[in-house]
């Protein structure tokens, strides 16, 4: 049981005894919070100390609202004037008062009042549920005395209404019926007025499409005395036209009346649209004769014998094939294949033709397309584009010799500086070095010979986003190498007239050589920053492009054989590349623009 929801309250000096075998809760007296937070109880015991205290009415009354047939019982642990007592009483109804607790009554009266609680909650449950039981007996009765009128009013009326939707569904079923055989418009009204005018006591039915209903609609209104009922006619949820129903009397259609009219409205509304579809089928049909006819490349349906079903070359009338009919041969083509697509030769021509299968086994549709210039044009293409794949190779060849290249340029100079004059082996290395040189200048010959210029023309280009562009392609070679590449790009577009793919070419060779020094100076000294700074500088009369790292650029920058390649191009672009020192140890590589005294137009 819940500590806050008992049976039994004892307040005061009780046996813990007598308390555990009642499971009853236990306050030595009022002071602490606990009282405050008992939610219900059926019995409450206390010595008159307690129920004194000014706490205890208080305490009382909220359980006595929680449960109103709360009983208590008193112990008189003190002498106590009959007036006092009396008082007490008035206050708080005792069930019971003892003169101390160790009556021997003590746990009847506990039992008698539980009970009394009990049994007063019951009654009171008791009688709400007779009153709850006798409301709603009530409330049946009312309600079923008027479902049995109403019942007689319905039963009544539903006689009526069978009869009209029996005559009037009859009418439906022999206008569907008769639906089919309508032809034209005219077909249909008849049928309307035919089937519908008795049934819906209207004297004349009519069937028009937009615009000519709404002009009709006028006019009757102006010109007859007839009350005109309209329903809009639909194909497939656009309107197309209205059924106007007239009659000589003001009419107003019943729910039912008019759900049986939109039923009509629907049927007719189809069997407009399947009339309009037949129309439309003919007249698709005379144009596809006329586009059959009209292509200039022959289109042939045949069956699975070569025997032409259709075809937009003449055939005179007679039955042929084909091979007969396109070739003038006896036997199919060879390498025909009904239905798919392939290529014959025939009268040194090469068709190409496209089948599809138009009823498995039976018929095919064979588009037959003379493309013996198109291979011609293809071979031609085939023989340019190996000049183009050369300066491909070219430029390929170039970037991947050119880092071990540096590398053995830089070694074998390396080498010559440690040699003496007298060393045998310095002629070698002076060999060495001559040769690698002479592979640098063919690399920067295939360069010049890759790069045409005429597909790169100086326009104005915006920097930033030119820039932007380099970053994405050192992603992929910084990643793979752990370093970063950071921007430091303006908000605002740098517009500058040049050439777009030199420029980058020139961009993207000094970061792949700022990429490799800075990983190979990390691999010496850890504390070399990850990354390269990029960034734009402008002023009135100069732009200028750095790039920034922590490790020296200048030696390796001066035998790299792809910057010295550049050499045309940075002339050819009207700019200087140069590299000074920085933060004591680091490098900045500059490309130095000099601006006209007029600003670069926009694109």
């Amino acid at each position: 049981m819940s500590a806050l929801n008992s049976r039994f309250l004892f307040i005061g000096e009780w046996p813990s005894a007598l308390i555990e075998k009642w499971g009853g809760l236990h306050l030595v007296n009022l002071s602490g919070s606990e009282a405050s937070r008992l939610t219900f109880l059926d019995v409450v015991i206390s010595d008159m100390t307690n129920i004194e205290n000014s706490d205890f009415k208080k305490l009382y009354t909220d359980w006595k609202k929680k449960n109103p047939y709360i009983q208590l019982i008193g112990v008189l642990d003190q002498n106590l004037s009959l007036k006092t007592i009396h008082q007490f009483h008035q206050k708080f109804h005792f069930k019971k008062i003892l003169n101390h607790r160790e009556d021997p009554q003590l746990e009847s009266f506990l039992l008698q009042s539980l009970s009394m609680s009990q049994e007063l909650n019951q009654i009171e449950q008791l009688s709400f549920l007779q009153n709850e039981q006798s409301e709603k007996l009530e409330a049946l009765q009312n309600e079923l005395e008027n479902r049995v009128e109403k019942r007689a009013k319905f039963l009544s009326e539903t006689r009526r209404k069978l009869f009209v939707s029996h005559e009037r569904m009859e009418a439906f079923q022999r206008l569907l019926v008769q639906l089919p055989s309508a032809q034209s418009l005219e077909d249909l009204e008849k049928l309307l007025n035919e089937n519908l005018s008795r049934v819906l006591s209207i004297q004349w039915i009519r069937i028009l499409f937009q615009p000519d209903d709404e002009k009709f609609l006028i006019d009757v209104r102006e010109k007859f005395d007839y009350e005109v009922h309209r329903l809009f006619l639909y194909d497939q949820n656009e309107k197309k036209g209205s059924l106007f129903l007239m009659g000589s009397e003001a009419k107003i259609f019943t729910k039912e009346e008019t759900e049986f009219l939109q039923q009509v409205t629907e049927s007719v509304s189809l069997r407009i649209e399947a009339l309009l579809e037949l129309d439309q089928l003919k007249l698709i049909k005379k144009q596809w004769q006329k586009t059959f006819q009209a292509l200039s490349d022959p289109l042939l349906l045949i069956d699975q014998n070569y025997q032409v079903l259709q075809s937009n070359r003449s055939q005179d009338g007679e039955p042929t094939t084909c091979h007969r009919l396109l070739f003038n041969q006896d036997s199919p083509c060879v390498g025909c294949q009904l239905g798919q697509v392939f290529q014959v030769q025939q009268n040194k021509h090469t068709w190409e033709v496209r089948g599809q299968t138009i009823e498995v086994g039976k018929v095919y549709a064979h588009f037959y397309r003379d493309v013996t210039n198109e291979i011609e044009m293809q071979k031609r293409r085939l023989e340019t584009s190996r000049f183009v794949e050369l300066g491909t190779i070219s430029s390929s060849l170039a970037h991947e010799l050119n880092n071990p290249l540096a590398g053995l340029l830089t070694f074998a100079q390396m080498l010559r500086m440690d040699l003496k004059e007298e060393d045998p082996i310095r002629s070698d290395i002076l060999e060495i070095e001559k040769a690698v040189l002479k592979c640098r200048d063919i690399i920067q010959n295939l360069l010049l010979y890759a790069r045409d210029p005429s597909l790169d023309p100086v326009q104005s280009l915006d920097l930033v986003d030119l820039m932007q562009k380099f970053v994405k392609i050192l992603e992929i070679p910084s990643r793979s190498k752990g370093l970063k590449v950071k921007a430091l790009l303006s908000d605002k577009p740098i517009f500058f007239e040049t050439r777009q793919t030199w420029l980058l070419s020139v961009w993207k060779s000094l970061g792949l050589l700022a990429l490799q020094v800075v990983e190979d100076s990390r691999k010496k000294d850890p504390t070399v920053r990850n990354e390269i700074i990029v960034s734009l500088s402008e002023s009135a009369s100069v732009l200028q492009w750095n790039l920034e790292v922590d490790t020296d650029l200048t030696v390796e920058s001066e035998s790299d054989p792809v910057l010295n390649s550049f050499e045309k191009i940075l002339t050819e672009l009207e700019c200087e590349l140069s590299f000074e020192r920085v933060h004591g140890r680091g490098t900045r590589a500059k490309i130095t623009f000099r601006r006209d005294s007029r600003p670069a137009r926009k694109p």
